[in-house]
């Protein structure tokens, strides 16, 4: 039973001596600890890559309306996947990502940021494509 006591006093002591330390005040931490570099603006367009180092260019971005703008792609990105010859729009998405869409709207490509500077693609699942941004 003096055990038990000497226990429940201890930690009733550290609970005290807890609660009358000096705390900060809780912020965020502003200490930048990695970054991606921001976009230069010297930028003209994209590089798609597919897998086999198969490449093409994505011109630069038109102005366009709201979230899509005019592109232009290289006849040689139609052999790297077909559908790509659809091609009309890059068409920015609310969470983040962007798609390469047709004249109708419809997403033909989805991309996501990458890690580093540039998007992968993630629908259609295969093939597997990327964009780099190029000077």
């Amino acid at each position: 039973m003096a055990r038990l006591f000497i226990n429940a006093a201890a930690v009733a002591c550290l609970v005290v001596f807890a609660a009358l330390l000096p705390r900060e005040p809780a912020e965020v931490d502003r200490m930048t600890t990695g970054s991606v570099e921001p976009a230069s603006p010297d930028l003209h367009g994209f590089q798609l890559n597919a897998p086999g180092g198969e490449s093409c260019r994505i011109g630069d971005r038109q102005t366009g309306a709201g979230d899509r703008a005019e592109i232009s792609l290289d006849p040689g990105c139609a052999k790297l996947f077909p559908e790509l010859a659809d091609v009309r729009f890059w068409r920015d998405e609310a969470d983040g990502s962007m798609a390469l869409a047709g004249a109708d709207g419809h997403a033909i490509v989805r991309f996501a940021q990458a890690d580093g500077a540039g998007y992968e693609s993630y629908f259609p699942k295969l093939p597997l494509l990327s964009l780099t941004p190029v000077q």
